[in-house]
């Protein structure tokens, strides 16, 4: 397991999904698809209200940074392919209890959104010769309480199998003016 957290525009996301799309494609790879999750979490205040449309239909909204970042490293139609062919596959969160993810990449983004019982949840999901990646940004939570990725990166510090990556504002590639926009924030003047 690997936990990325960091700021806005690092490439947590595109980094987890290039890695989970490299290493299926590698000749001999143990891995058999890769399976993406996220807390359907809307962003703080706002309300999505009903979704028409079965459950694909539903979550989709929620998975564009997913599709957008897959299509940028492999196109939009080998995305199609793999998604047809369910080599990726997209779960939300609420409905992980019961599975056992076995030779799978499996990647939680949003983590931030999650509480500590979620994570709990999806993290013993996982089955014999999977890879876990779990990302989030700590400043991005739109949880009042304690949220699972901060609570995940006190509990499993020194537990061997479990690997942090820290990035911060220098990683930002996002756009120069991220960084600058998140020392406004961070700066007690402006708040």
């Amino acid at each position: 397991m690997t936990f990325c957290s960091g700021p806005a525009g690092c490439g947590k996301t595109f980094l987890a999904v290039y890695y989970a799309l490299q290493a299926i494609a590698e000749k001999g790879s143990t891995y058999d698809g890769v399976v993406i999750v996220k807390p359907l979490v809307e962003a703080d205040g706002e309300k999505l209200g009903f979704l028409p449309g079965d459950i694909e239909e539903k979550v989709e909204p929620f998975m564009w940074s997913y599709y957008y970042n897959i299509e940028q490293i492999i196109g939009h139609t080998k995305m199609g392919v793999l998604l047809n062919d369910s080599v990726i596959q997209i779960i939300p969160l609420a409905y992980m209890r019961g599975l056992t993810l076995a030779g799978k990449i499996v990647i939680l983004d949003e983590s931030q959104n999650t509480t500590p019982e979620q994570v709990k949840m999806f993290l013993t999901r996982i089955g014999e010769g999977s890879k876990y990646i779990i990302c989030g940004d700590l400043d991005q939570t739109d949880r009042k309480v304690t949220n699972g990725l901060e609570d995940s990166m006190r509990r499993f510090t020194q537990l061997s199998g479990v690997g942090f990556t820290t990035f911060n504002k220098e990683d930002i590639v996002r756009h120069p003016i991220v960084a600058k926009l998140l020392d406004r924030y961070e700066n007690a003047h402006y708040k």
